[in-house]
């Protein structure tokens, strides 16, 4: 008997194994066709990691599930008020239609009255005719009595939004229209190239962060925003070499290297509303070290299928300009001057961006 019971019970985990399979298969067909995972080509380090992506593909799906429940409380609270709305205007109307009914009924008795005072006119036979005496009148009512066929004044109701209508994130984008850009970290990269004695570097970062607020379409648009990195995040792949780069770029005392965006020159002919692509120079001012500079970095922007800006650029910049010491060892091993500064940067429109004060 317990061999018995113990061969069943194998048989049903065994049954219970694959039930567990055949439903964990069924529910990949199911959702299969609902995923899509895109890995965007880069070059070298500034690709972004293929997971990055699908982590900011779900955080848009979750801001406009997000927006897709603000909705519904604000429509559903619009649905109770319109209710709350109609239902007040009907009992108005009630009292406005017993009020008529109630002056209807005192003209009917007034009237009555007049009448029942009045005198009778009484036919009598004589032998010469005479004049039939003429009967009084009752004199009519001080007070016109109101017109009857007066509709009762109702209030045109007012237009809504469709119950079902939202606002998404990501439908917001308007490549020709002033937008709020928020960059997105993780599928960010900035970072520079640099020449030395023994061998050429790139040092890397994607510790990036920034808004800008701009109209792509606008050739003459004003930009506003910033964009800043953390300077001691930066790595060159040796780490003896970025310990001695933090302190030339003395990352204690000033730990960004930031960029004030001021405006955006588009190169003529560059600006690409159908394909949703700008070509130009954003000028602004770089600070490195404490030390501010004014520089304009040539770039290309366009919106990717998700509804991204990316913006490609890169540009030389000078290390002593900043007051940043040209590193070198013994005279011997020594790093050039001039470093090309680049950026892989992705960002997402929030929104129309706000107004700002030219003055």
């Amino acid at each position: 008997m317990p061999g018995m019971l113990q061969r069943a019970l194998s048989w049903v985990g065994l049954f219970a194994i694959l039930a567990l399979a055949g439903f964990g298969a069924g529910a990949l067909a199911l959702v299969k066709d609902r995923i899509s995972v895109t890995i965007e080509e880069g070059d070298g380090d500034a690709s972004p990691d293929p997971l990055a992506l699908v982590r900011d593909e779900l955080d848009q799906v979750h801001g406009d599930l997000r927006a897709i429940a603000e909705g519904l409380s604000t429509n559903l609270t619009k649905v109770a008020g319109a209710l709350e709305e109609q239902s007040l205007a009907s009992s108005e109307q009630f009292d406005a239609i017993e009020k008529r009914l109630s002056s209807m009924l005192a003209q009917l008795q007034e009237l009555r009255a007049a009448a029942d005072a009045a005198p009778m006119n009484v036919a009598v036979e004589v032998s010469e005719p005479i004049d039939p005496p003429t009967p009084e009148r009752s004199e009519p009512p001080s007070e016109e009595p109101e017109p009857r066929d007066v509709p009762v004044a109702v209030e045109a109701p007012k237009a809504r939004g469709g119950f079902l209508s939202f606002s998404l994130p990501s439908n917001s984008f308007a490549f020709d229209k002033p937008q709020h850009y928020r960059i997105v970290p993780s599928l960010s990269r900035v970072g520079f190239d640099a020449k030395s004695t023994l061998h050429d570097f790139t040092g890397v970062t994607s510790n990036v962060t920034g808004e800008i607020d701009a109209n792509l379409a606008d050739p003459n648009g004003k930009w506003y925003g910033t964009v800043s990195c953390e300077a001691k995040t930066l790595r060159t792949g040796v780490e003896g070499r970025d310990e001695n780069m933090f302190e030339h770029l003395a990352t204690d005392e000033h730990p960004d290297i930031t960029f004030e965006v001021d405006r955006f020159v588009p190169d003529a002919g560059a600006i690409d509303v159908a394909s949703k692509q700008v070509r130009g120079k954003i000028h602004g001012s770089m600070t490195i070290r404490g030390v501010s500079r004014e520089v304009a970095m040539p770039v290309t922007i366009k919106i990717d299928d998700r509804q991204r800006a990316v913006v490609s650029g890169q540009m030389k910049l000078a290390l002593t300009d900043y007051e940043v010491p040209v590193p070198s060892k013994l005279g011997l091993i020594s790093m050039e001057d001039l470093v090309n500064v680049w950026v892989e940067l992705r960002a997402r429109s929030t929104g129309p961006a706000v107004e700002h004060d030219e003055h």
